[in-house]
């Protein structure tokens, strides 16, 4: 549910309005103790003022929502155009490894605390 409003932003801010070929491109990766996810559109947008993508938009609005909801103070989010048509999110979450034994006698699961579920 935090992920899906800004793949779909990716492509309904990004890509549909490219001119070209556009691509969005997401990365997870475990950095420690904590999960990092990066989703990030690029394309060339059309130039004219009206192509920008909106501030403040009610999508964006509920993923800050929901991620101080169920993280408070422990997560990070930013958005950020570092040129016209290319925008990365990035998600920097609390992440613990999940120690119980499995019954399939895997590795270690990661999972996030049972504080962090509200």
């Amino acid at each position: 549910m935090i992920l899906q409003p800004i793949v779909e932003n990716a492509y309904v801010h990004g890509i549909s309005r490219s001119l070209g070929e556009g691509t969005i491109t997401i990365n997870v990766s475990i950095e420690g103790d904590t999960l990092c996810i990066s989703i990030r559109n690029a394309g060339c947008v059309p130039g004219s003022p009206d192509d920008a993508p909106k501030k403040g938009g009610v999508g964006i609005a509920n993923v800050k929502a929901r991620l101080e909801l169920h993280y408070g103070n422990r997560q990070s989010f930013s958005l950020r155009e570092m040129v016209p048509g290319d925008v990365t999110a990035v998600f920097l979450l609390p992440l613990e490894i999940d120690k119980r034994p499995s019954n399939d006698h895997a590795e270690p699961l990661y999972a996030a605390s049972s504080s962090d579920r509200g």
